[in-house]
């Protein structure tokens, strides 16, 4: 029986429903197979289901142009390599209805990311992009798996935009040959060889011939074609395989020539690590510096590579944002070499449109360091005896020291520091809040004696670091004699004087780290302030308290992450990079 319902009357929801209910009953009365009934009802519940995916308001009044847009937005979520999505987002998409489906696969901006996870997909993503410029992102174990896949995507090389691939040795050394033609949409190309010897596969004129328009190239384990200028590239990454074997026979590299390639360019990064060169003089005037550099990262660098390129930033320091230079080897040191490179330094800071604000220098034998917010300098300890205070007050004369809040000194026992220029350096630097200190013991005895000075009836010493709150200590035997008295016996009378004196200075808080200390070290440096016993990564949480001994033992461990192990009946023993020593 036909029911038919007005134009302008609208059926209620519970009439609608009743009809509903009234078409079931009469297919259970037709007397059909209960399979054929139930095929019936399935094939309305899809109808239905079909029927309100297209009235809904996203489906029925958007524009192709703009729900494309909107699955744009929708898959990038899920197209990285890095997502960790559990489900596929094509379904999101695909499945909801044939409208959707159409519309996503006649927009070809969705097809034109080709990652791992869908590299069997990789020759439809190629066809359904038509045309558009597409991205690759390859990262395999395999020697093997991913070579057709990339052979394939190659083939479509002159639209692609960005490239990445990481993989063994012997999978580069197949595809990457192909590389060396025309790619005049490709921006950013990232190669990381993931085991063996350096991977020869880029041709000489790859930068300036193939590829006009690549601004940015990383390339790990694999080889540049030094010696060729690369006028183009804006950011620019080199650096040794990570996992390269025991075995893998070294490729050098001539100094000059890849001076040549990073000299008069429009690099704004460079980032080169652990590449090996061959050992030879340079010539004046080898490098034009890049006008725009803003970062240069020379990380395991041989110095005449190094130094050169840092150098020769001179006339520019105000550009550079970061500035991270470690040399590998510094062969027939000089100290002449050291002044130079000193001078540099403080020379790079003072004209630094950034203010230091924190600033460490180091002379152990690990090494020389300088580290401040905008300059990190590292290089093997030269073979000859360094000036340490003449280090620190070159340093600290050259810089504006109106932010400068922390300084960390580590000056090992070849340093003599005469009296007059520590006073100079901590008259110069008033805004110290944080002193870490690692130094000999006349050092830490001309420093307790300055430190002591006070403004009270009749001194003419003014207070030096009169904003001094925290002071650490570290690497030190503070029960050391030293003029017939223990270290820290000077220490604790300069905490009294500026503790419970006027004027009433600090440092009010003392960190003790990988210190030789006792009881009593603790109970006098603790007179009028605190004291913090190894804060850092304390297992029993002991840093938690001021002093928490156990056996008669201080606890001084590392600042990194260890295990406890047994502790024996007195001496020093091990626990993984620190130990346990007797309290004296």
């Amino acid at each position: 029986m036909t029911t038919h319902i007005a134009a302008s009357t609208r059926p209620s929801p519970s009439s609608l429903f009743s009809s509903s209910e009234d078409l079931v009953t009469s297919i259970a009365a037709s007397g059909i197979h209960w399979s054929d009934e139930i095929a019936v009802l399935d094939k309305l519940i899809l109808k239905a289901k079909a029927r309100r995916n297209m009235i809904i308001p996203i489906a029925r009044m958007l524009p192709v142009e703009v729900l494309g847009e909107i699955f744009e937005h929708t898959i990038s979520e899920f197209s990285s390599e890095e997502s960790k999505r559990p489900y596929n987002p094509w379904s999101v998409i695909m499945l909801v209805c044939r409208p959707w489906r159409d519309v996503a696969v006649n927009h070809p901006a969705l097809w034109t990311n080709l990652v791992t996870r869908n590299a069997k997909l990789w020759p439809t993503f190629i066809a359904r992009s038509r045309g558009h410029s597409i991205d690759i992102t390859l990262c395999t174990d395999s020697t093997f798996i991913g070579a057709s896949w990339l052979v394939a995507a190659f083939a479509q090389l002159h639209r692609v935009r960005s490239l990445e691939v990481r993989a063994p040795h012997s999978l580069l050394e197949k595809v990457l040959p192909t590389l060396n033609s025309y790619a005049p949409k490709l921006e950013r190309l990232t190669l990381e060889n993931l085991s063996g010897n350096w991977c020869h596969a880029l041709e000489s004129d790859f930068v300036l011939e193939h590829t006009p328009n690549l601004r940015h190239l990383s390339l790990t384990g694999v080889c540049f074609p030094w010696g060729y200028r690369a006028p183009n590239l804006r950011t620019l990454s080199i650096s040794r395989s990570k996992n390269r074997s025991s075995t893998s026979s070294p490729a050098f590299f001539s100094a000059a020539d890849v001076l040549q390639s990073l000299s008069d360019t429009l690099l704004e990064e460079i980032r080169i690590a652990d590449i090996p060169l061959l050992p030879q003089a340079l010539p004046a005037g080898t490098i034009i510096p890049p006008a725009n550099l803003r970062v240069l990262e020379l990380q395991d660098v041989p110095s005449e590579l190094a130094l050169a390129l840092w150098f020769s930033t001179s006339n520019f320091p105000r550009s550079l944002d970061s500035t991270n230079i470690s040399i590998a080897r510094r062969d027939n040191a000089a100290s002449s070499h050291l002044d130079t490179i000193v001078s540099h330094a403080a020379a790079h800071m003072a004209n630094h449109p950034a203010y230091v604000e924190s600033l460490r220098i180091g002379i152990d034998g690990g090494g020389f360091l300088i580290d401040s917010n905008m300059l990190k300098f590292i290089m093997p300890t030269p073979p000859f005896n360094i000036s340490g205070p003449d280090i620190v007050s070159t340093l600290i004369t050259a810089i504006n020291p109106g932010r400068l809040t922390t300084l960390h000194l580590e000056l090992k026992d070849r340093t003599e520091w005469p009296a007059a220029t520590l006073e100079a350096v901590l008259s110069r630097a008033t805004r110290i809040v944080d002193l870490k200190l690692a130094l000999p013991p006349d050092a830490l005895h001309i420093l307790s004696e300055l430190l002591g000075r006070h403004t009270i009836a009749g001194s003419e010493h003014p207070p030096l670091l009169p904003m001094l709150r925290t002071m650490s200590l570290s690497h030190m035997d503070l029960t050391q004699q030293y003029q017939g008295k223990p270290l820290y016996a000077f220490m604790s009378t300069m905490l009294h004087w500026r503790r419970l004196r006027s004027p009433n200075l600090g440092p009010f808080t003392v960190n003790i780290q990988q210190c030789k200390f006792t009881h009593d070290v603790v109970t006098r440096f603790g007179v009028g302030g605190n004291v913090i016993v190894n804060c850092h990564h304390d297992p029993q949480g002991w840093g938690l308290t001021p002093w928490a001994p156990e056996n008669g033992l201080g606890w001084a461990p590392a600042v990194w992450n260890m295990e406890p192990g047994d502790v024996g009946q007195g001496g020093v023993q091990p626990w993984g990079q620190a130990q346990w020593i007797d309290a004296v």
